[in-house]
């Protein structure tokens, strides 16, 4: 008896299952891929930016003079500044630690007799003082000259600029009155003078600085001011004063304190005659702006006094 036909060619049978498996093999294959390109392009989240925060920190840089006239008698002075009484003064700077800014600075000299001729910024990172001590009789004498850089450290890069003018003012040996104002989106912090015969008047006006600049009768100097101008980060806060009025003939000293959560970057004193500013810098916790003056006045006639007004800078960050 012959077998049936079908079961010489078994594989015949499963003509029909082929597509099916061919398909489930297709759909496990497309699947594979899919979750390992997810995988590959998954995407990490970004940290957040720490919130702007700064301090603010004092430079002092101090050297004695034996003889305050060895800074040489003859222009052009090494110092950069004019002749003076006869002489260059002796300079002293404070500088900056790396990557900090200077927002304003300050002087303090530890003879009555001396007088500052330059307090100013003399680069984004430095604060330069230049003195002079002849007393009243012309000769040389000891003197220690105190820079002070106040320097901002802070956790970005803050965009500080320094706007300078040297105004035409007349050699008759008088105080000038004169303004240099920061650019406009910008915040004054502090501001100096250089290379006047002595001043006294340094203080914060609106948005920049004002100094009474004077040269001496005859002479051909050119005294400069300066106003320190920060943008990035930085918002003005206030400027409180004090004000004082002692005897003539009687020296005195200021001080002036920022509110509470903002910045002390500098400040300035205005005294009416009878003055000389032996310091104008703040204390070395950074929260008093101190000015003092010895009193040159002659004591004499009836009872009188002189004004004294000091300033404070402060800033906030944001």
């Amino acid at each position: 008896m012959r077998s049936p036909r079908h079961s010489r060619f078994p594989f015949l049978a499963l003509l029909p299952l082929i597509p099916l498996v061919m398909a489930l093999v297709a759909c496990g294959a497309t699947t594979s891929i899919v979750g390992s390109t997810a995988t590959a392009t998954k995407v990490a989240p970004t940290a957040t930016p720490p919130p702007p925060s700064a301090s603010m920190l004092q430079v002092v840089a101090a050297q004695h003079f034996a003889d305050s006239k060895s800074g040489g008698t003859t222009a052009p002075c090494a110092n950069g500044d004019p002749l003076i009484n006869g002489d260059c003064g002796q300079t002293v700077t404070a500088t900056c630690a790396s990557g900090d800014v200077v927002l304003g600075g300050g002087f303090q000299v530890d003879d009555p007799l001396a007088f500052v001729t330059s307090s100013f910024p003399s680069g984004a990172t430095a604060w330069t003082v230049t003195a002079h001590d002849e007393g009243q009789d012309g000769g040389s004498h000891p003197v220690t000259i105190t820079a002070y850089a106040e320097c901002l450290h802070a956790n970005f890069t803050a965009v500080v600029s320094i706007a300078s003018s040297t105004p035409n003012i007349p050699n008759d040996s008088n105080f000038h009155e004169v303004s240099v104002n920061c650019p406009a989106g910008s915040v004054v912090t502090g501001g100096g003078f250089r290379g006047t015969n002595s001043t006294q008047e340094i203080i914060p006006a609106a948005n920049g600085w004002t100094v009474g600049l004077g040269i001496q009768q005859g002479a051909s100097t050119k005294p400069s001011l300066y106003a320190l101008c920060a943008g990035k980060h930085l918002v003005a806060a206030s400027m409180p004063m004090t004000t004082a009025n002692p005897n003539l003939g009687t020296g005195t000293s200021l001080t002036v304190s920022c509110p509470a959560a903002s910045l002390l970057t500098s400040g300035g004193v205005h005294t009416v005659s009878y003055g000389n500013l032996t310091n104008l810098a703040a204390n070395s916790a950074l929260t008093q702006w101190l000015a003092t003056i010895s009193a040159l006045g002659v004591v004499g006639g009836p009872p009188s006094t002189y004004a004294v007004a000091e300033y404070a800078v402060c800033v906030t960050v944001s």
